[in-house]
């Protein structure tokens, strides 16, 4: 998982990554600060900023590395750029229209809540 230190992903997506792998016997690496060298064939990186996203890309492409392959990418939140780079990057991505309801929903009724926001496997050629 490549998790840079600036990021403002929530340290509980960072939690849960680590509990799933050690939960399923997998073996896994944290990436804070990623560089091309660290690129291997065989492993699957979980990327979730586009900086990184950006450089993973680039450096399978410097390795002639291809994702789906070679290696695998699986990208956090969905966008339409993802569905065509490289033929396609596998996202985890929230419902952003469901999210829009919620927050809509709770703004008009005056409320407070937590609310858990689905999320969707989008796989494509990346994995």
């Amino acid at each position: 998982m490549i998790f840079p230190e600036s990021s403002n992903i929530p340290q509980d997506i960072k939690r849960g990554f680590e509990r799933y792998c050690r939960e399923k016997g997998l073996a896994y690496e944290t990436i804070r600060v990623f560089s091309a060298n660290e690129l291997m064939k065989n492993n699957a990186y979980l990327v979730f900023d586009d900086i990184s996203f950006v450089k993973l890309v680039q450096s399978a492409q410097t390795l002639n590395y291809v994702p789906g392959y070679d290696i695998g990418i699986i990208s956090y939140n969905d966008t339409s750029l993802k569905s065509v780079v490289a033929t396609g990057i596998t996202t985890i991505s929230t419902d952003f229209i469901a999210m829009g309801r919620s927050m809509a929903d709770l703004v008009i009724n005056k409320k407070k809540d937590h609310i858990l926001n689905p999320c969707t496997l989008i796989r494509r050629n990346s994995l």
